[in-house]
């Protein structure tokens, strides 16, 4: 693919607090500290970041700006009314999302006419269209990392209120001194009151989604503070006829579909020393999935509970490792009521055949930790070889994912910056719970499907705000 893009201004530098150890001396004395503050050199082949600015400017999001995901290179856009996402071709579910590190479903509501987080709780998106760090796993596609924003701190009230024609939303945030912020936002779609009046006579149909963000944080400094965040998603869908039965998921109707998430989430980061950085996510949350089709259904719920802590170490001015784990634990119940699955070549039961009810639960625990380091022997050269292992509970399945990235600045003296890039890397996902079922499933004879991720690439500068990327 290939990309014209106007890249984010990398450096800036803004004066610091004054030094304790300066108090008391004269101006020409006292040490004077500069914190320098700029874009951290990837560690990925290829990450696109954008901005909440940067997004909200993206043609074709009509305000919601994590729309824009469909404008980058690499993402197919998807079918009308369709919220998934294809990355470089491969299968939806094999591209992962995370809001601050920590894992959701989705990010578009049902129709993918707005995403689960709105623009103004959004600070960037990180994505990843393939050949990504060891950080992330369990995963074949991409992955799209989601930034919220923190509240704004100046001590005074900040609400906003918006009403269209598909929904309605509100926010409101503030500080509450001492170093801790809040903000509050919700949003609720209403065409489900105004397109029924549209609908063919007989037919009834009510989509609906809402969704909500709450955020308390403490700063403490800078470079150090706590988050924490609850969110989530609801969406439901039903097309009955004049004789559903009452519309009952389970037991009638012609067409439904459910699905929801939420997430509480406790994020801590603190700069420790000058070259000691320590990042931790911890979260919890449940998924529900439901979709029926007349008197068949299926239901399934998890309730993931994850965990992330990396620590990244400066060892020398050109080796920096970067060490963490990433746990993730999920109980499941999978439910469902569908036609006896036959075997291949033998006829069904036909018409009256009892259909098969049947309801597995059981706790799929994925753990995985990851080495990696950041190599840069000279100027302009950067190497970032890692391995990641993985571990799946049910299958006993093992992986281990080396991979290696490397970029090359090939004019550093020209002014225009052109950077060769590469790198190679095995990716590994695990079966998931309805794979897993011993009756609708493979049961536990599935073991992790495995990929190869092999890019090469060049990016050029053709100005101030313009760069041209080719991979």
């Amino acid at each position: 693919g290939a990309t014209l893009v106007a890249p984010v201004p990398v450096l800036a530098i803004e004066p610091a607090a004054p030094a304790d150890k300066g108090a008391g001396k004269t101006p020409d004395e006292a040490p004077l500290e500069v914190r320098v503050r700029g874009e951290r050199p990837p560690r990925e082949v290829t990450k696109h970041s954008m901005s909440r600015q940067e997004m909200f400017q993206s043609p074709g999001t009509n305000g919601d700006a994590l729309r824009s995901l469909q404008n980058l290179p690499g993402i197919a856009r998807p079918p009308p009314f369709s919220g998934q996402l294809v990355v470089r071709g491969s299968a939806p579910n094999d591209t992962q999302f995370f809001v601050d590190g920590t894992n959701v479903p989705i990010v578009y509501h049902f129709g993918g006419l707005s995403s689960v987080v709105p623009t103004e709780a959004l600070d960037k998106i990180d994505f990843y269209p393939g050949n990504f760090g060891t950080q992330f796993g369990r995963g074949m596609g991409g992955i799209i990392d989601i930034g919220l924003r923190n509240p704004n701190a100046d001590g005074k009230w900040h609400a906003m209120f918006q009403l269209d024609s598909i929904d309605v939303r509100t926010l409101v945030e503030r500080s509450l001194g001492g170093g801790w912020s809040f903000f509050a936002g919700g949003r609720r779609s209403y065409f489900d009151a105004w397109i029924k009046l549209l609908a063919p006579s007989g037919i009834t149909t009510a989509p609906k989604y809402y969704d909500y963000q709450v955020m308390v944080r403490k700063e403490f400094s800078p470079d150090h503070d706590l988050r924490f965040v609850f969110f989530g998603s609801d969406d439901s869908f039903a097309l009955f006829g004049s004789g559903n039965g009452g519309g009952n998921f389970a037991l009638g109707g012609n067409l439904s579909a459910a699905i929801s998430f939420w997430r509480a989430q406790a994020r801590y980061q603190n700069k420790l020393t000058s070259s000691t950085r320590l990042s931790a996510v911890i979260a919890t949350g449940q998924d529900r999935v439901q979709f029926g089709f007349g008197e068949d259904y299926a239901d399934i719920k998890t309730m993931p509970v994850s965990g992330r802590l990396e620590i990244s170490q400066r060892i020398a001015r050109f080796l920096t490792a970067n060490a963490g784990m990433d746990i993730l634990t999920t109980p499941y119940e999978v439910t469902v009521r569908f036609p006896r699955p036959e075997k291949p070549g033998v006829p069904g039961g036909g018409v009256g055949s009892p259909p098969l009810i049947a309801k597995n639960d059981d706790n799929l625990y994925t753990p995985g930790a990851y080495l990696e380091l950041e190599v840069v022997p000279k100027a302009g050269t950067r190497l970032v070889p890692g391995i990641r292992a993985d571990y799946t509970n049910q299958t006993g399945d093992w992986t281990y994912s080396p991979r290696i990235a490397a970029r090359q600045d090939l004019n550093r003296e020209s002014g225009r910056r052109t950077t060769a890039k590469g790198g190679i890397g095995y990716f590994y996902q695990p079966p998931s719970p309805f794979e897993l079922d011993p009756i609708f499933g493979q049961g536990r004879t599935l073991i992790s499907n495995r990929s190869a991720h092999i890019s090469a690439g060049i990016e050029q500068e053709l100005g101030a705000h313009a760069e041209l990327s080719v991979e």
